[in-house]
C-alpha cells in the first residue's frame, strides 16, 4: 500500500483527478487510471502491436 501511495505521490501512477468542494479536502480514493498506464506501456513496446476495439468505430 505504501509503495503505490509513494508512486501516486510521484506521479508515477496518473489518476483520476479527485472533485473539491471550495474550503474543504477531498476524501475520496484516489483511482489510478489503468487506460493510461496501459498506453504508455503500449507506446513502449517495440513490436507489432494490432488494438482491435470492439463497438468503435
Amino acid at each position: 500500500m505504501a509503495t503505490v501511495k509513494n508512486k501516486i505521490r510521484l506521479g508515477e501512477f496518473p489518476i483520476r483527478k479527485k472533485k473539491r468542494s471550495a474550503g474543504t479536502a477531498s476524501r475520496e480514493t484516489p483511482l489510478i487510471n489503468m487506460v493510461a498506464l496501459t498506453l504508455e506501456g503500449a507506446a513502449s513496446y517495440k513490436g507489432n502491436l494490432v488494438v482491435n476495439i470492439e463497438g468503435a468505430e
